[in-house]
């Protein structure tokens, strides 16, 4: 499955940063950088089938990627995504640590940020639910 997926990446104009991968959390450290992040959303890429195809031989959750996970509060992650049938609250309190959200065909995120924590927030697809929360300190990026 890892080769299907970065084979279509390829084709679809991946940099050499796919070169080498051979375990889901290399992927999934790739997908959380901000050139994955950046070619996921010019392509729309994993399309919601490719997640599903992924989560039947990945575990995912403990990659902090959540897939038609329905209703869940998960534990706060620096780097977690959201996708398809998935729906979170998420609480960010840390300063120290850079905070990526990705929301992804369909999901919906109700994010609350404090005491100077800061977390992006990056979408792909258009039908993504996006709220969010801060105190006077703190700072939430939607792109």
């Amino acid at each position: 499955m890892i080769d299907k997926i970065l084979n279509t990446a390829r084709r679809l104009g991946a940099c050499h940063l796919v070169s080498g991968i051979t375990k889901w959390r290399q992927l999934a450290d790739l997908l959380f950088s901000p050139q994955g992040i950046e070619f996921c959303k010019h392509h729309n890429f994993p399309t919601l089938e490719m997640w599903r195809e992924i989560a039947a031989v990945c575990p995912t959750e403990s990659l902090a990627i959540f897939i038609d996970a329905g209703d869940i509060i998960p534990q706060s992650h620096p780097n977690i995504a959201l996708v398809g049938d998935t729906r979170a609250r998420l609480l960010y309190s840390s300063p120290e640590t850079r905070n990526q959200i990705i929301v992804a065909h369909g999901s919906q995120l109700d994010v609350t940020a404090e005491d100077y924590a800061v977390v992006t927030v990056s979408s792909i697809g258009s039908d993504n639910i996006v709220t969010t929360h801060t105190d006077s300190t703190a700072l939430i990026y939607v792109d």
